[in-house]
């Protein structure tokens, strides 16, 4: 990934961080795909969005946001 796309991602993200009422992290790993599917349809049917993003961008764009 291309240091132009790397900032980019990193305003992104800081922007979400300062526009949203929260945020929640998790960890993905060890759930089956219909757990996921389900948890992205629940997310779609409120609204919610759901990235994946890498640790240290997303360290950076909490820094960047406060």
């Amino acid at each position: 990934m291309s240091t132009p796309q790397k900032t980019e991602i990193i305003n992104d993200l800081t922007q979400k961080f300062r526009s949203s009422s929260g945020i929640y992290f998790t960890r993905y790993t060890g759930r089956n795909v219909a757990k996921i599917t389900e948890l992205r349809r629940k997310f779609r049917e409120n609204e919610v969005s759901y990235l994946v993003s890498k640790n240290t961008l997303t360290k950076i764009a909490a820094h960047n946001a406060g």
